[in-house]
């Protein structure tokens, strides 16, 4: 774990910024435009709202293929879903009928 402070940093985005950020404080005037592709990421709420709530929707009514596997997922997680309750009913309904049985016999 203490090794993860000494490894560089790799992620592209965060390199770009910190390189857009360095060349704007060695020449303010010549690179006053310059920005990373990070630093222009709408933050409002209406931007993340956007990504994350607005993009996905837009990309299932646009990607038949999409929709398909979507479907698919969900009749697979239905079915191992209502499989894993029905085996968990029938183990808990043997194990009740195990322990009535199991007291109610008469000792001899």
């Amino acid at each position: 774990m203490p090794t993860l402070f000494f490894l560089p940093e790799t992620y592209a985005p965060v390199l770009l910024t910190e390189k857009a950020k360095r060349l704007r404080a060695a020449d303010p005037v010549g690179n006053k435009d310059l920005y990373a592709e990070a630093e222009r990421e709408d933050w409002s709420l209406n931007g993340v709202l956007h990504r994350t709530i607005y993009r996905p929707f837009e990309m299932l009514v646009l990607e038949p293929i999409l929709v398909l596997l979507t479907v698919y997922m969900s009749l697979v997680y239905g079915l191992l879903y209502a499989r894993e309750l029905a085996n968990h009913s029938v183990t808990l309904t043997v194990l009740a009928d195990h322990h009535i049985h199991q007291f109610s016999k008469p000792s001899l």
